[in-house]
């Protein structure tokens, strides 16, 4: 009896020791806690994202990918997939109705809101992510509040400045430390090298979702005039309707405030096409297909915008230098090291080549880069605790 009552005594003691122990380091094994006491929290309520299509400087109601070396700054949105390539950046938030991927050194300074899973290369620099999928950290990355419905795994040297929180399994590699709560909805694996400096309880993730958005297709009409301007010629179009227009080698095309309705546009190599928008905003719109060549510019003269709208494609070759929005309601093609200021946006599917460049005029203002290297140095002291549900 004696016996029996100092192994009880024993026991009491060890879980006594594990509960109030912090740090906590396991060492290769599933556990699952109790929750502590003081652990508990009212419920937190996901919230579903609106946001409307001029939020965004890219958007897709498909996918997106890119080549890599892009930059984007503004919001992004797709309705489907979105795959970033390697050393690639947004400097706002990302949101997807599908799953997204993204190559090593990504970074994005505020948060990704995805419906499909996640997975992250290594030394990626992210602020948040919730996720209605699984979701994969690689190593050496540094990430703020992570959240996602499915399992959540982070790799080897990964520093979490926030929480981290799943409705099913967590694993957390070697070498790898959280400076907030873990929450875990069936089991979680901690390895001996790794580390948690706050609760570690069991519960569920609380994750916002994205309500994917689209843009209402217009009429597009066209007019019976071929417009024709040989290379090496300075020429000028006014408004109006138009069959299509073509531009040889090293044209200028100079177009001056006002709506243009063309069948379709097909610029060559050198191309210069310049929108004096003092007196208002240009727009044109394509009832086929947009194509232009390589080093082909688009400039504005004036505080106006030029905007190009295509019933079907919009493809840019290499070196294009744009200011403009481009609108496709069909794909939306941008080749290698073109810049870009304005928005893009394509009914179906939105490619961007090696080391494109897209500066929008809107989205959810951002924290500067010194802003934000100090939210992921101490996220998780000046933050507002995120709540969980028990």
């Amino acid at each position: 009896m004696n016996k029996q009552m100092s192994f009880i005594g024993m026991c009491v003691l060890l879980c006594a020791i594990v509960v109030n122990a912090a740090p906590i380091s396991v060492n290769h094994m599933w556990m699952c806690p109790v929750p502590r006491s003081h652990d508990q929290a009212s419920p937190y309520t996901s919230s579903t994202v609106v946001l409307g299509t001029d939020d965004f400087t890219v958007l897709a109601g498909g996918r997106l990918s890119t080549s890599k070396q892009v930059s984007i700054t503004g919001n992004v949105g797709a309705g489907s997939n979105i795959w970033f390539n390697q050393q690639s950046s947004v400097t706002g938030s990302i949101y997807t109705g599908g799953k997204f991927s993204a190559g090593s050194r990504f970074s994005v300074s505020n948060r990704i809101l995805a419906a499909g899973n996640v997975s992250i290369g290594e030394n990626a620099n992210l602020l948040s992510i919730d996720t209605k999928g699984t979701m994969y950290i690689g190593s050496n990355s540094r990430v703020g509040d992570l959240n996602a419905k499915g399992n959540l795994s982070l790799s080897k040297y990964v520093t979490v400045n926030g929480n981290v929180a799943s409705n099913n399994r967590v694993y957390v590699n070697r070498h790898s430390v959280i400076h907030g709560n873990l929450t875990y909805g069936t089991s979680y694996w901690l390895n001996s090298q790794s580390t948690v400096d706050g609760n570690i309880s069991q519960g569920s993730a609380s994750v916002d979702v994205w309500s994917p958005v689209k843009r209402d297709k217009p009429g597009f009409t066209s007019g019976s005039d071929n417009i024709h301007y040989q290379k090496d010629t300075d020429n000028t179009l006014l408004p109006g309707n138009y069959r299509s227009l073509v531009a040889c080698k090293n044209a200028t095309v100079r177009l001056t405030a006002g709506t243009y309705n063309l069948g379709r546009i097909w610029l060559d190599k050198d191309v210069q096409l310049i929108a004096d928008t003092s007196e208002g905003d240009v727009l044109v719109n394509i009832a086929n297909s947009a194509t232009a060549g390589k080093d082909v510019k688009f400039q504005t003269l004036g505080s106006g915008q030029l905007t190009l709208q295509a019933s079907h494609n919009i493809a840019l070759s290499e070196n294009v230098l744009a200011q403009a929005n481009l609108i496709s309601f069909g794909n939306l093609t941008i080749s290698s090291d073109s810049q870009i200021t304005g928005q893009l946006y394509a009914d179906n599917n939105i490619y961007l080549g090696k080391g494109v460049q897209v500066t929008g005029c809107c989205g959810t203002p951002v924290p500067e880069p010194t802003t934000i290297g100090l939210l992921l140095i101490g996220f998780y002291v000046v933050r507002k605790k995120r709540r969980v549900v028990m």
